[in-house]
């Protein structure tokens, strides 16, 4: 149920295609925040545009708008616009929202775990965020859109040495995802995993790390015949990832968030059967 204590009008500027996007419109939606989505079509260069850059002058998405609708205070240095706030890179809008709305939308604390009380599950998180952009984004990201993305959204010429880099370097961070990040926990008295460790990071509940790393990989589904992702050769060799991913999947509004990569997946499944 969405909450009806926020006061804020918030606005979501993204594009479905976008892991980060699709990482923030899930929490929102699992975390019952009410906000308005407004599509940045990528190919049409919507995200480079005079309007948008007044938004985000980085020129990327997601991008998020918080209007305080009451209580507004103009003489907040942080804000312009009588209160209004715009904040990107999706982290920090996932931990603004985390913050600004833990209260009032009652949002559980597993999503970023307090480093006050659990303070060695809050560094592994962060430990994870950091790893997340600096290792898995860009290997993970990086072939599919060398793959799949690049050359049927925006036209662009596949480069077969590029391709093969890449692929080591995501087979790498697998590994690394299926060795350590995702490893059974040993220590069963750990107060976040209580010995139930199911989730990155050795939590026994979800935490905006597993959102953020489950939408990076999804993306490799645009590459793969398999119906789910889990059974693509690329995971074979990476049980506990594949185990994971299973669990991500039974997520409540996993389908409603994906639904349009699927069709997408779909497109490059019947594109790539045709050449054969």
């Amino acid at each position: 149920m969405i909450s009806t204590q926020i006061k804020d009008k918030i606005i979501l500027y993204g594009n479905h295609i976008s892991q980060p996007s699709r990482s923030v419109m899930w929490f929102m939606m699992l975390n019952n925040i009410p906000f308005e989505f407004k599509l940045i079509r990528l190919e049409k260069l919507d995200h480079r545009s005079k309007s948008y850059e007044k938004i985000n002058p980085m020129k990327q998405i997601p991008s998020l708008t918080i209007i305080p609708i009451e209580n507004s205070n103009p003489k907040d240095s942080s804000s312009h616009h009588n209160g209004e706030e715009t904040i990107f890179e999706s982290q920090a809008i996932l931990l603004h929202l985390f913050h600004r709305y833990r209260k009032l939308c009652q949002i559980p604390g597993h999503w970023y775990p307090d480093p006050h009380s659990h303070l060695t599950e809050h560094t592994k998180v962060n430990m994870y965020l950091g790893y997340h952009n600096s290792q898995l984004r860009p290997a993970v990201g990086g072939l599919a859109f060398a793959v799949s993305i690049g050359p049927n959204a925006f036209g662009m010429a596949k480069d077969e040495t590029n391709i093969r880099q890449l692929e080591k370097k995501t087979h790498m961070v697998l590994k690394q995802l299926d060795t350590f990040w995702m490893a059974p926990s040993e220590d069963v008295s750990s107060s976040s995993a209580g010995g139930n460790a199911r989730y990155l990071c050795g939590q026994a509940k979800i935490s905006i790390a597993d959102l953020l790393c489950y939408n990076e990989l999804m993306q490799l589904s645009l590459m793969s015949n398999a119906s789910v992702l889990w059974e693509s050769e690329m995971f074979k060799s990476y049980p506990n990832v594949c185990k994971w991913l299973q669990l991500m999947s039974k997520t409540p509004e996993h389908d409603k968030v994906f639904k349009f990569l699927n069709i997408l997946k779909e497109k490059s499944s019947n594109e790539r059967t045709s050449k054969l």
